[in-house]
């Protein structure tokens, strides 16, 4: 417990389901006390911050995750538009429910950035729930302190804030949760009697007078003795303000030219720069850093022109005290970042083919050419009838933010292409809202996208679905030009009759989802970068009928616990075929390969955070593979009822030499 407290690291990502990313807190500047006003100057901060400027997907998330969190603070950015709405008026519900004021904090609260929305969602830390009833029954914290009252200002917030309360009260007037949480108590009593006999029971039933006077408002005799949040046990805030970032004050632009400014009260010493180019190599810049290191006083600018084969410019800073995090500025960033929001007025003036309707947008079939980034409103669905093709310029794409529907059928199949063979599209994602109705592609041709990023916000996949329902069928995904082909994350799927084939990177890259793939293809994956055919974390798949070939990578790469169960797996030309790593287990039957380069199945664990991996294999045929299959120390692999002896394996040198990840960015 003391470990997550403290350290938040990765692997606290990893057991909740979240992609790699960052945790953000706030720190104090400075604060002034006047009578009973209490102004504090805060420091949005990046826990980890060194581990996360070596990575430079990190350090763009970081940036933009740090923008927002300033942008709330300082009142330019509504609360659901920073954070999770959901997440974050379920959270504020339950620390009510429980009285768990300290939570809510300034130097208490903590947020996860998740990279797919570019929200902030709210990490629990050091709650300190009390046992005693005068200090349990409190009321409303999350009205008292200001961060989270000026959330439960916005209306968004306070919908899923009052639909949380509902639900937490329908299970304690229920019982049920207190005899889910009295069971915890009996376990967990067992391991402190022997240490800490005194430590009082929590009284479960004051989660009733406290959901009744939450729900009543206080306002019946039952909840007059529940009293506010007493100011000795905190100073609460009236006002607060962002400290100015420097990297969020300086850009680099389009026209070569690198502009820092100081926005902050103290001295910012610019020590050095390394630039990189389109491909991330880095390049010496010489002239600009003879002009270095430079002090910058407060509100001062420094501007330096750099070569035109700069993409992108990595600054290295200090303060009088402190050696800062090393910085890097793009020319793709903008001084307004782009984030993947809804639009509330679409401008369609463009696109009189489109037919709307109340909460929906429908494309008739025909030739179309869409020119810009189209975006949805909120809650919308997009339907595409059978026939469409729709031709998309550079830089162009959809985002739908609620379902998509596309009814393309056998004879009239929907096609989504570029405009010029060899200028991608900007790809299609959508935003799922809470929907027992799935998103559906039928009959799709997918060809010549790229990535939908856009500013500081880059999505890994060409087509992705955020926390949906998706059904695919006979769709194919050809000739892309980003990291993965199809990225979907957080969501059920039934995809049959999918083919990928002449893709960049990865095929398909499948996060924390549940479902099934059946009577598939993967072809030709990889052709610029080590790519797997089928990239699983945190999964729970039923896979069928599918055949792999010329895969760079991994036919089918299983990680972070995922629960696997194959049958009828076919590959060939592979690097390596079937791979469980980091606590997941394949069940495979009916598995054969040939054509294959260094293994045929795999088991080992990557991640310390994670127990060793189990692939189990009945049935199993390859050509030429009786010295091409792993099992490292400490994992399982078993073929046709034998299990095979562990060996040990350099997991290290396995991903700087065969596995080396060369990415696009």
């Amino acid at each position: 417990m003391m470990y997550h407290e403290q350290g938040f690291g990765q692997d606290l990502l990893a057991t909740h389901n979240r992609t790699e990313g960052m945790i953000l807190r706030l720190d104090l500047q400075s604060q002034q006390i006047e009578n009973d006003h209490v102004s504090r100057e805060l420091t949005p901060r990046v826990i980890q911050q060194k581990r996360i400027s070596r990575k430079l997907e990190l350090n763009y998330q970081r940036q933009l995750a740090l923008t927002l969190l300033s942008d709330f603070i300082n009142g330019h950015r509504s609360a659901s538009d920073v954070f999770d709405s959901q997440l974050l008026g379920q959270y504020l519900a339950t620390v009510d429910t429980w009285g768990a004021w300290h939570a809510l904090t300034w130097n208490n609260w903590r947020w996860y950035y998740n990279p797919h929305t570019a929200k902030l969602e709210p990490i629990q830390s050091d709650v300190a729930v009390s046992p005693s009833r005068h200090q349990l029954l409190i009321r409303s914290p999350s009205e008292q302190l200001l961060i989270s009252k000026t959330m439960r200002a916005d209306p968004e917030v306070e919908h899923h804030y009052q639909a949380a309360l509902t639900t937490l009260a329908g299970l304690i007037k229920s019982g049920e949760l207190q005899q889910h949480l009295n069971a915890i108590q009996h376990s967990q009593r067992a391991m402190l009697d022997g240490s800490a006999p005194l430590t009082p029971w929590f009284d479960t039933s004051l989660l009733t007078t406290q959901i009744t006077c939450l729900q009543q408002q206080y306002r019946n005799r039952e909840c007059d003795s529940i009293t506010p949040l007493a100011a000795e046990y905190h100073l609460n805030m009236t006002a607060m303000r962002a400290t100015p970032l420097w990297e969020l004050a300086s850009f680099y632009n389009h026209q070569q030219q690198l502009t820092i400014t100081n926005p902050t009260q103290a001295p910012l010493y610019v020590q050095r720069l390394t630039g990189f180019n389109s491909a991330n190599q880095p390049i010496a810049i010489e002239e600009a850093n003879s002009q270095l290191p430079l002090e910058l006083q407060p509100e001062q600018t420094l501007t330096l022109s750099l070569p035109h084969t700069i993409d992108s410019v990595e600054v290295s800073t200090a303060t009088p005290t402190t050696t800062l995090a090393k910085v890097r500025l793009t020319a793709y960033q903008f001084q307004t970042p782009f984030l993947p929001r809804p639009l509330e007025q679409p401008n369609l003036s463009d696109y009189p083919f489109i037919e709307v309707g109340d909460d929906h947008w429908k494309i008739p079939a025909g030739r179309w050419h869409i020119n810009h980034r189209l975006r949805t409103p909120a809650n919308w669905q997009l339907i595409i009838d059978a026939g469409t093709q729709l031709v998309f310029e550079p830089q162009s794409g959809i985002m739908v933010f609620g379902r998509l529907t596309i009814n393309g059928t056998a004879p009239a199949p929907v096609e989504l292409i570029a405009k010029h063979q060899h200028q991608p599209w900007a790809g299609l994602v959508v935003f799922s809202t809470a929907t027992t109705t799935p998103s559906v592609l039928n009959h799709v041709n997918i060809a010549d996208v790229g990535s939908p990023k856009q500013g500081l916000w880059r999505p890994r996949g060409a087509i992705s679905f955020i926390n949906a329902k998706v059904e695919i069928n006979h769709t194919e995904i050809h000739h892309n030009h980003t990291e993965d082909a199809l990225n979907i994350v957080n969501s059920e799927i039934n995809i049959t009759h999918l083919t990928l084939s002449h893709i960049l990177s990865d095929g398909f890259d499948c996060d924390f989802c549940r479902g099934s793939i059946s009577n598939s293809r993967f072809e030709h994956i990889g052709t610029r970068s080590g790519g797997d055919g089928i990239d699983v974390s945190g999964s729970l798949l039923t896979l069928a009928n599918l055949h792999f070939s010329h895969i760079r990578d991994k036919a089918i790469s299983v990680g972070e616990q995922s629960q696997i169960t194959a049958t009828d797996i076919d590959f060939s030309d592979v690097s390596i075929g079937l791979v469980a790593k980091d606590g997941s287990q394949i069940n495979a039957t009916n598995v054969s390969g040939r054509n294959v380069h260094y293994y045929g199945l795999m088991s080992y664990r990557k991640k310390n955070l994670f127990s060793g991996a189990t692939v189990t294999v009945d049935n199993w045929q390859c050509i030429d593979c009786q010295h091409k299959i792993m099992a490292a120390t400490g994992n399982r692999l078993v073929i046709d009822g034998q299990a095979v002896t562990p060996q040990k394996l350099n997991v290290s040198q396995l991903y700087n030499t065969i596995m080396k990840p060369d990415k696009p960015q």
